[in-house]
């Protein structure tokens, strides 16, 4: 099977942010699963793709990680997201470190 984990993205700053980089690492397994794109892809469920150009300022929504191949529950997970105003995460550029199990 395919697993991912979902995160769900609110942008409380006055810019956009057009590309994001996503590093989880599973703490048990030491397994690293990393993801960079110019815009939000998010996994709904394993019938339907979407991809957002932006996630605009003021805006929310969901982006899926890269897949893991196991499923990682109640697994320690730890992610590294980093969103940039700009394409290829470039720009100016904030990130944010969690800890959670799935």
């Amino acid at each position: 099977g395919i697993w991912w984990t979902d995160f769900k993205l609110e942008n409380l700053s006055g810019v956009s942010f057009r590309s994001i980089s996503i590093v989880v690492r599973d703490a048990q397994t030491n397994t690293v699963a990393t993801m960079e794109l110019n815009g939000f892809t998010n996994k709904d469920g394993c019938g339907t793709t979407r991809t957002m150009e932006a996630l605009v300022a003021g805006g929310t929504l969901t982006v899926s990680s890269s897949a893991f191949g196991y499923n990682p529950s109640g697994n320690n997970l730890g992610a590294k997201i980093k969103l940039c105003t700009n394409l290829d995460r470039t720009g100016a550029c904030l990130e944010r470190e969690i800890s959670f199990k799935p």
